[in-house]
């Protein structure tokens, strides 16, 4: 078989993504909406349980580990097309052209390949992982020490052999850059224990109707607190203390939905850390035009770029919403168009007098219908606002149906 065919039948096999079909066949849930929002194993067995977890890990490690011993065994002496296989397998899952180019980190699929370049530093690496993860209870900190012990051993082990040591240098630095955000997590404390919390079995809410009632919203936002209080919620407001700007790196490398996703997750659980037992809602919302992020303005002068910007032209807002406690995780996305009206400069200076923009995502509010620049939408008015209130109902009869905010019907036309 010619090397470059068998380089490019690694890329593909490691971008089956093994985790999402699990989900989808065997329990119809796409997993991307769940837990973390990752693909790989240890999100799997969040959501799915151990048995499910244990088969993506396996399966995941397989992708890399058979086309490596088929370039060995049509290349023994030839390293640098099992490197390359290997480093296809690994880019193949975290870059996979079944998901658009994105994917999981890799941690299973390069043991795999580790494995069939050299099983006792394969062996090594996972007791390191192994004695820092149960050490610890950190999942990410045992990935994260793990790889370049099994890189530098896959080296020693070869003879220091070039193809292997770049192999080991490349693997390392893959793993730490997929772990960027846990790492974030770990310095600020905010990092999730395995021993902080079980598997959310989504197929099984039993344990999550059993949870204790005290709903919170990880948000100080105005707007929600407003929107959970005209619905007659009993609900307490506890910020999240995630850092936004954290994610500012991720803009054009995860796309929209996926990225305010990520971001109510991420908000939920930093809240649910500090209040086990209770119900978390978080959300996140991002205004999106033209490919391009509008978040808070900085000052007037922001303001007043990004309405320039947006007059006159039909954008999308998206609204990330989760609900998790210890045993659940669910999360949703919704998008919305809108339609500006046509503004001069004038009228946009005197919008920003009134002081609405400077607080909001996209430099406006649709409430206060007076001085509003929208012009209509298509969707959900409350997603604008901030808190899709039918999608967050629907999260909650799922699993706390008596927590769940009756219907509430939308205060314009949405067309």
């Amino acid at each position: 078989m010619p090397s470059y065919l068998l380089i490019a039948i690694a890329y593909i096999a490691g971008s089956i993504p093994v985790g999402l079909a699990i989900g989808k066949i065997f329990f119809g849930i796409d997993i991307r909406e769940h837990g973390s929002g990752n693909i790989g194993a240890s999100n799997v067995k969040r959501i799915l349980g151990r048995k499910a977890g244990a088969a993506a890990f396996i399966l995941d490690v397989i992708k890399g580990l058979l086309p490596v011993l088929a370039a060995k065994h049509w290349y023994p002496i030839h390293p640098w097309i099992q490197v390359l296989t290997g480093l296809a397998a690994i880019i193949g899952h975290n870059n996979s052209v079944f998901l658009k180019f994105t994917g999981g980190k890799g941690v299973a699929t390069s043991c795999g390949v580790a494995i069939a370049l050299s099983w006792p530093a394969a062996l090594s690496g996972a007791g390191v992982w192994t004695i820092i993860t149960y050490a610890t209870g950190y999942i990410s900190l045992g990935s994260i020490l793990s790889a370049p012990v099994t890189g530098f051993l896959i080296w020693k082990l070869n003879h220091y052999s070039l193809p292997y040591g770049l192999f080991g240098l490349m693997v390392t630095l893959t793993v730490i850059y997929k772990h960027r955000s846990n790492i974030k997590r770990l310095i600020d404390g905010n990092e999730l224990s395995i021993r902080d919390m079980s598997p959310r079995k989504v197929a099984n809410s039993k344990s999550a109707e059993d949870a204790e009632k005290r709903l919170i919203l990880a948000s100080a936002s105005p707007r929600r607190k407003e929107l959970l209080a005209t619905l007659g919620v009993s609900y307490e407001v506890i910020p999240s203390a995630v850092d936004e700007t954290a994610w500012i790196e991720t803009i054009g490398k995860v796309p929209p939905n996926e990225l305010v996703q990520q971001l109510a997750l991420e908000k939920a659980t930093d809240v649910l850390r500090n209040n086990l037992g209770a119900v978390v809602i978080g959300a996140d919302t991002i205004v999106v035009l033209d490919g391009e992020i509008l978040g808070k303005p900085f000052d007037h002068d922001d303001a007043h770029r990004m309405l320039t910007k947006l007059s006159g032209k039909c954008h999308e807002v998206f609204t990330g919403i989760a609900v998790v406690t210890e045993s659940y995780a669910g999360s949703d996305v919704v998008r919305t168009l809108v339609k500006f009206k046509d503004w001069t400069s004038d009228d946009i200076h005197a919008y920003i007098r009134t002081g609405e923009p400077l607080d909001k995502a996209g430099a406006y509010g649709i409430q206060n219908r007076d001085i509003s620049p929208v012009e209509s939408i298509e969707g959900d008015y409350y997603n604008v606002v901030g808190l899709p209130v039918e999608k967050l109902r629907a999260l909650l009869l799922d699993h706390f149906s008596d927590l769940a905010p009756a219907p509430l019907q939308p205060e314009i036309d949405n067309k």
